[in-house]
């Protein structure tokens, strides 16, 4: 695998070295949330984290409210809306994760499709 690599850095030359570098390094994690606000459906992601706020406020008002019931059936409903909120802000946080990881596997096969060009390129120079 070693001499498969060096092969590879060999044959970049200045037409790919750009492509590689910026695909070739591991991302920190906030470079991938803040990916997520960057691509086609980031209109999609702006409003999903909008509303993933708004429930979130919505739930630390339900269990405030919770805290300071008086009878049963207050003290269910709220911990009942206090819980629907949580799931709900658990969900987002979900999809989210899914379009982290949707993000890093379409930059890995974009990765390795130029690893591949560039292999191509190289071996088509050496007449092999």
């Amino acid at each position: 695998m070693e001499d498969f690599d060096n092969r590879l850095k060999q044959a970049l030359d200045q037409e790919y070295s750009a492509d590689w570098e910026k695909l070739s390094g591991e991302q920190r994690i906030d470079e991938m949330v803040l990916d997520t606000f960057r691509g086609r459906n980031r209109l999609l992601s702006i409003f999903a984290s909008i509303v993933m706020f708004a429930i979130f406020g919505a739930t630390v008002w339900c269990i405030t409210r919770y805290i300071a019931a008086e009878n049963t059936k207050e003290l269910i409903s709220w911990a009942m809306l206090a819980a629907f909120g949580m799931m709900a802000v658990g969900m987002l946080k979900l999809w989210f994760w899914l379009e982290i990881e949707r993000n890093a596997t379409a930059r890995e096969i974009k990765r390795l499709e130029l690893q591949v060009a560039m292999l191509a390129r190289g071996l088509g120079k050496d007449g092999k």
